[in-house]
């Protein structure tokens, strides 16, 4: 039985994946035809490329292709709700609260850091494993930040859907209240955030300089890894 269940959840999650997939596909040839296309060297093969609206759009185009993988996080936290959850209202109000909770989890890390004087400028958020996220200076967890607020958002709305709360208060019962519980919950993980990902941002980084100093035995490894 369990091996059951556990075999239809992954059969879940991977048709939730298929969702920011497929558009991450058709962003990635956009963004590769639009770069191609919009290049210099292409430009003196085709002068018509170098027309100046020709290249406005294209470079549209690239910008277009941009969206999927500078938002892939927040898409996996949107989709993977959406993906597990069965019925049509609780895929809406789930995909709703995995958007929801995406955005908490960062606020309560940017709020740890915050008080604990760790926000670091632009031009140094790279080397301490940090970047905007919606408008939000948090730590870079990237997919794997979105693909675990997902799953958190998607296991607790099952619990919190059909809590019973006080009937003056019935209006935020059911689906209602589950971005309202998500809101506090995922702002609190938020909070414990930054005791959990420096150790594997350090040991990311350690594998990139080891693969970027040790010739083609780290480009062996590389090509394996992203496979």
């Amino acid at each position: 039985m369990k091996q059951k269940k556990a075999w239809s959840f992954f059969q879940s999650l991977g048709k939730a994946f298929m969702y920011p997939i497929a558009l991450l596909s058709v962003c990635g040839m956009m963004l590769g035809l639009g770069s191609g296309l919009a290049s210099d060297d292409m430009a003196k093969l085709i002068p018509f490329l170098a027309i100046p609206i020709i290249k406005t759009i294209l470079d549209f185009i690239v910008s277009l292709g941009l969206f999927a993988f500078v938002n892939l996080p927040v898409l996996f936290a949107i989709a993977i709700p959406l993906g597990l959850l069965k019925d049509k209202e609780d895929k809406a109000y789930g995909a709703f609260s995995g958007l929801i909770g995406f955005m908490a989890m960062h606020l309560g890390t940017n709020f740890y850091l915050k008080q604990h004087d760790l926000l670091v400028v632009a031009d140094q958020m790279s080397t301490h494993g940090q970047t905007i996220i919606l408008g939000i200076q948090s730590y870079n967890t990237s997919v794997l930040g979105g693909i675990v607020a997902g799953l958190l958002v998607a296991s607790m709305y099952k619990k919190i859907v059909n809590l019973r709360i006080p009937e003056s208060l019935g209006f935020y019962s059911g689906p209602r209240l589950v971005p309202i519980i998500t809101l506090i919950v995922m702002s609190g993980f938020g909070l414990i955030i930054p005791f959990i990902w420096p150790p594997f941002f350090n040991l990311f980084m350690l594998i990139g300089h080891w693969i970027s100093t040790s010739g083609p035995v780290g480009y062996f490894f590389y090509a394996v890894a992203e496979r």
